[in-house]
């Protein structure tokens, strides 16, 4: 008995999460950019199409080993709030503070893969493969 209220309680409050968001595939290619905000490197990412609100978000995962990046950028969630008007579906990549030095990048959409530097100095440069469906803004 003691286990059922916490058990209850639990998948009431995960099926209350998530029933305002929705997700759907990427349809469309995406621009990235590269800044450092603070001591942190940060990258923008944005979709070429317009969507109907603000609300839309790319869901991406992550990882640096070394001096190697990969970012795969999976579907887009569509929250139930927003302003109305036309923008590109957007995320900001959080990569942590990087030591200075040149790093391979790899962007993964729609199992495509996209192959580019990060050079991580007083500035930050990013350059991708032309002709992918990962381009720099």
């Amino acid at each position: 008995m003691k286990i059922l209220l916490p058990l209850s309680l639990f998948i009431f409050l995960l099926s209350a999460c998530n029933k305002d968001i929705t997700t759907e595939e990427i349809d469309s290619d995406v621009g990235v950019s590269a800044s450092k905000e603070n001591l942190n490197v940060q990258l923008a990412v944005e979709t070429e199409k317009l969507y109907p609100s603000s609300a839309y978000e790319i869901i991406f995962c992550d990882k640096v080993v070394k001096n190697k990046v990969h970012v795969k950028f999976k579907k887009i969630t569509v929250h139930d709030f927003g302003f109305a008007a036309f923008t590109p579906a957007q995320c900001f990549i959080d990569l942590g503070e990087l030591a200075n030095g040149e790093y391979e990048i790899t962007f993964e959409l729609h199992k495509k893969k996209t192959k580019g530097k990060l050079i991580v100095g007083s500035t930050i440069e990013l350059t991708l493969d032309a002709g992918s469906n990962v381009k720099p803004l």
